[in-house]
């Protein structure tokens, strides 16, 4: 009987992942068809499912906590209310995106293809795809890219199958602010759309970081990455600047960039 109790227990996940599964692909399927495969109004979906799951599974472990009542449960409840209150009321006008690597490659594909979706961007590395890659990489790491599926950036075609995620050929495109903090191993790769989107009077900044890697492992650069993220999303998405002097200079180039963007 134990046993039987036992089998029945392990079954239920399963069954319940496989429903799950079979249901979020017809959903899928259903958007897909509706939104006729158009990314540019699939994403705004997508940032409202993450937000939506993010509340819901605050709100979850509020009902967690209150439930169990484990050691320091009050503290547990408030930060998790503060999450899910947080989540759940997100300004459409104060969205940024970030990313590194992959991530990065995903962000200019979003400022690309839904150019109001988010209102600032910040990128660790750029742009290690596309047509910089496969020209400065060499014939090696061009047929690797290729291998992988990436389109050639040598055909009669090429400008066409790389331009959703180049910036240096979309750069018109663009609306978002982009903080650009890369390796100096890398950078050369992110001057071509560096230099397009000041070419279209886009606002951009870039910082190179000396000896570094994609990963960048030096304590004092990865503190100043992250500190300058927080002033860069601050300044745009808030319109905070923070009062210490020697980032004086820091705020007149944004401010001077601001002013850049309002002028066309």
């Amino acid at each position: 009987m134990e046993n039987a109790t036992k089998k029945k227990q392990l079954k239920m996940p399963h069954t319940f992942v496989i429903v799950g599964i079979i249901i979020l692909a017809a959903l899928a399927s259903v958007l897909i068809v509706g939104f006729q495969a158009d990314v540019s109004l699939l994403i705004p979906l997508y940032a409202v499912g993450v937000f939506t799951s993010f509340t819901l599974s605050q709100v979850g472990m509020v009902r967690h906590h209150i439930k169990l009542r484990e050691k320091n449960w009050v503290l547990s409840v408030l930060g998790s209310g503060a999450g899910a209150i947080a989540t759940g009321f997100i300004d459409p006008a104060r969205i940024g995106i970030t990313g590194l690597s992959d991530g990065a490659t995903t962000a200019r594909f979003a400022l690309i293809n839904d150019p109001d979706l988010f209102v600032a961007a910040s990128v660790s590395s750029c742009c290690a795809d596309g047509d910089p890659l496969m020209i400065y990489g060499g014939p090696a790491i061009a047929r690797e890219r290729l291998d992988m599926g990436f389109p050639s950036v040598f055909g009669a075609k090429a400008t066409e199958a790389v331009a959703p995620v180049s910036l240096r050929i979309s750069a018109a495109k663009v609306r978002a602010p982009i903080l650009m903090q890369l390796a100096d191993r890398e950078f050369i790769g992110g001057l071509e759309a560096y230099t397009s989107l000041k070419a279209h009077k886009k606002p951009v900044d870039m910082y190179v970081f000396d000896g570094e890697y994609h990963i960048k492992w030096q304590p004092a650069h990865r503190l100043a990455i992250y500190n300058r993220n927080i002033d860069w999303f601050d300044f745009w998405l808030l319109d905070r600047r923070d009062s210490n002097p020697a980032k004086a200079e820091q705020y007149r180039m944004w401010e001077a960039l601001d002013e850049q963007r309002g002028s066309h």
